[in-house]
């Protein structure tokens, strides 16, 4: 739900910015998509405080934990075993690499994958380098969007020979320095105002009860 929210919210920016529609249906799709990487079991511990219980279901936003609450934040992390400074918008694309099949109504398949990756303001054009032991033996079926995708391994995107800083130049010389800014921005505040309304509805919820 909230991925299909920041893509709507994604594209209604868009829409009414008056970009082309094949900017608009991009721009939407990457919302969309966003947020897959965060199906690693491992950052669904942490999002759940630190473990997850039984078939429960894929979390994007975590609703137990106090984001201020730094020390409880990292001790989740640290009990679910998602290392520091990992990064789930590098799984996200790490899973379009893997399904080429869920960007077939991209226009743009690069931009669609730099937008999706870069949602939180990195890989320009490098994503950090992580030390991830566990991601040797990570291997996760799930469903999303009623297909059914599988994380396996690393997903590699620090390395040079990623064709990851290419890509951003490629697509800086397609959109324009400012431009490609642009785009990826409106992405990321289509991500801020939908968390946003998220947290608004379930703090009314709350005061309902």
């Amino acid at each position: 739900a909230h991925c299909r929210g920041v893509g709507d919210q994604a594209s209604r920016f868009a829409e009414t910015l008056g970009l082309p529609p094949a900017l608009v249906d991009d721009l939407g799709l990457a919302g969309d998509l966003h947020d897959a990487g965060k199906a690693d079991p491992r950052f669904q511990a942490w999002l759940y405080g630190g473990t997850a219980p039984p078939a429960a279901p894929l979390l994007a936003k975590s609703g137990s934990l106090d984001r201020l609450d730094r020390q409880a934040v990292a001790s989740a992390r640290d009990l679910a075993g998602y290392p520091r400074g990992g990064r789930h918008e590098c799984a996200s694309v790490q899973l379009l690499r893997a399904y080429p099949g869920l960007l077939a109504t991209a226009h743009d398949p690069e931009l669609v994958e730099h937008l999706v990756g870069s949602h939180h303001g990195r890989g320009r054009p490098f994503l950090p380098v992580i030390d991830d032991p566990g991601a040797a033996t990570l291997d996760a079926s799930f469903e999303l969007f009623d297909r059914r995708l599988r994380l396996r391994g690393p997903h590699g995107l620090e390395r040079l020979d990623s064709d990851w800083p290419e890509r951003f130049a490629r697509l800086q010389r397609r959109y324009g320095w400012w431009g490609l800014a642009w785009l990826e921005a409106l992405l990321r505040l289509a991500d801020h105002r939908r968390s946003e309304d998220e947290r608004r509805m379930r703090q009314e919820e709350t005061d309902h009860e």
